[in-house]
């Protein structure tokens, strides 16, 4: 996928969230089945060719293939290597920005669709509305084939899933029978969830972590919090004129959230709900308490264990909690 589109969604410190839009899916005409397991890479895009099974090490995990509505209008204008190149080429163009628009909005509708979270929704908003995501070591591919399949016919998109690393490095994966991607929200692999441990006392107080070593929280979801909340809450959180957030609105949200797409989850009494904005990610960069709507304020939805240790993941309920400390 091109750079300036890429989105990555990191466990810790978001880099990203883009609000996910509802689109009308183009009927495949080429692609890969959905949990198809691919190897290799052309560049940064994932190699059709590549196929193993999702046992065996991997980089990309297909979800769904899909068709940009505009393709046949740009190559009738011009040719398919041209357009291919203007997909492709690092300088914006209006075939170029309309293309990685309509991918990013269509592969993540898809990819809702793909692990149930399409039909979900939380206080009378949809997950697409919402821009609901599952925490993770996860980020987005969506790309074309190479350049002469695509002279040759294909003009495809594959959405697919790329994996990293609580360093941010991609990393190839494999998954256990029974484990694919379409079961993210319910049993998927202990090692590709996002957890973490929080010391007030420490520098950063926050410190990314394997959900298979110990830890005291772990990330849940993320979500626009000024779609959620709405404007006060969003503008309550100035840090230059709030010193103590009101943080309760979040809290209440989030339980909705885990309730709704985890339940039992919050069961426990070893975790409670721990949420924030996520940084100075997206509209929250150089927030002074002025609302860009063109921008999203992304916040999470996590637990966190209070006076104990975790190992494991709270998601499957494959965890062990120790370590007594209050």
């Amino acid at each position: 996928m091109g750079l300036t589109m890429q989105l990555r969604i990191v466990a810790i410190t978001v880099g990203s969230l883009l609000a996910l839009t509802a689109c009308a899916g183009v009927p495949p005409q080429a692609g890969l089945a959905p949990g198809t397991c691919l190897a290799g890479s052309n560049g940064s895009d994932s190699d059709r060719e590549s196929i193993v099974d999702c046992a065996t090490e991997h980089t990309f995990d297909v979800y769904a293939t899909a068709t940009w509505p505009g393709m046949d209008a740009a190559i009738a204008a011009s040719d398919p290597g041209a357009v291919f190149d203007a997909i492709q080429a690092d300088e914006a163009s209006d075939t170029s920005d309309a293309y990685w628009t309509w991918a990013y909005e269509e592969c993540s509708a898809l990819f809702l669709d793909h692990i149930g979270l399409a039909e979900v929704s939380v206080d009378g908003k949809s997950a697409q509305e919402l821009g609901l995501l599952p925490a993770g070591r996860w980020e987005y591919d969506y790309s074309l084939t190479t350049r002469e399949e695509f002279v040759s016919g294909d003009h495809s998109t594959l959405c697919s899933m790329t994996w990293f690393d609580q360093t941010g490095t991609t990393i190839m994966v494999t998954h256990e029978a029974g484990v694919a991607l379409s079961t993210m929200l319910s049993n998927f692999t202990t090692e590709l969830q996002g957890c973490f441990t929080r010391d007030p006392q420490a520098d950063p107080k926050y410190s990314d972590t394997n959900c298979t070593e110990p830890h005291n929280g772990q990330y849940l979801m993320y979500f626009d919090t000024l779609t959620a909340l709405g404007a006060d809450f969003v503008t309550s959180m100035d840090p230059e004129t709030t010193i103590f957030p009101d943080y309760e609105p979040l809290d209440s949200f989030c339980t909705s959230v885990i309730d709704t797409v985890y339940p039992g989850v919050l069961d426990s009494p070893s975790w409670i709900v721990w949420s924030d904005q996520t940084g100075r990610n997206q509209g929250w960069k150089d927030f002074d308490g002025t609302i860009d709507p063109d921008q999203l304020y992304p916040g999470y939805c996590a637990i966190l264990a209070q006076t104990a240790t975790l190992q494991g993941d709270v998601i499957s309920g494959n965890v062990t909690v120790s370590q007594q400390v209050g």
